[in-house]
């Protein structure tokens, strides 16, 4: 089922903190609860997109009818529309807005009667049009069985709040945190595990770092540590691309 799809995908790189774990299982929830709406919010590098993507590939892989956009842009809500229209392969006759609503409700309701449909939505927070979701809350309320689960930093959930509050019970939100003080000692070690090894060491100022600073932020030094390996590995800390120096220059300083 669903669960075993999700713990099936490739998560080497992601580290299983409290925080990212119980945003996952409350996810599943909702989804099966029938929420209409769920928001998953954090800052930047708490493991948004990483869930993203996971519950993405897990709901694939359990049958679902899955769609998934990263909404960074400054598309128009028409533009928005549009894709997805092209991702489902909807025939589209014209492009103005309400026959978009129109066929893409029509997709969701006939599809919706054989398998379940979910649309993912990453980098919410950068949405330029708030339309775009009410366009969302038109399909909502014309195909009644399609869930849309969206993923935005915390000034998100203002706009999210305020689109959705009609729906009631039928909305979740969901917080990403960074790691508990009592974590740390845990994330240390999955680090120095998972990306370095006994020949490449974990820096010990970035481990005392990590250890001094309570809700830190998981990602930042699972991508620096990653990066530094990787550097260390294949290019022996031959450093020529502009932002990998910049993030190794940034490790190094601990």
């Amino acid at each position: 089922m669903l669960n075993d799809s999700v713990d099936k995908t490739d998560g080497h790189y992601i580290y299983w903190s409290e925080s990212f774990s119980s945003a996952l299982r409350k996810v599943l929830v909702a989804l099966r609860d029938k929420k209409r709406f769920i928001a998953v919010t954090g800052d930047k590098g708490y493991g948004k997109t990483e869930l993203f993507n996971m519950i993405g590939e897990g709901l694939f892989d359990a049958g679902y009818n899955v769609q998934a956009l990263d909404v960074t842009s400054s598309f128009t809500p028409v533009e928005l529309l549009t894709l997805l229209a092209v991702n489902l392969n909807v025939i589209l006759e014209n492009q103005t807005k309400l026959n978009l609503l129109q066929l893409l409700s029509e997709h969701y309701r006939n599809t919706s009667i054989d398998v379940e449909s979910v649309l993912l939505l990453d980098n919410c927070n950068r949405l330029a049009y708030d339309e775009f979701l009410e366009d969302l809350k038109y399909i909502a309320e014309n195909s009644k069985n399609v869930q849309f689960v969206m993923f935005g930093e915390s000034d998100f959930i203002s706009r999210f709040n305020s689109v959705y509050s009609l729906f009631n019970n039928n909305i979740e939100v969901i917080k990403l945190d960074g790691l508990a003080k009592g974590e740390c000692t845990t994330f240390v070690n999955w680090l120095q595990e998972n990306i370095f090894s006994e020949q490449k060491k974990l820096p010990k100022k970035v481990m005392d770092y990590i250890h001094e600073t309570a809700g830190c932020n998981p990602g930042k030094f699972k991508l620096l540590a990653k990066i530094a390996f990787e550097i260390r590995q294949e290019n022996d800390g031959k450093i020529t691309e502009p932002k990998v120096r910049k993030r190794w220059e940034f490790l190094n300083k601990f």
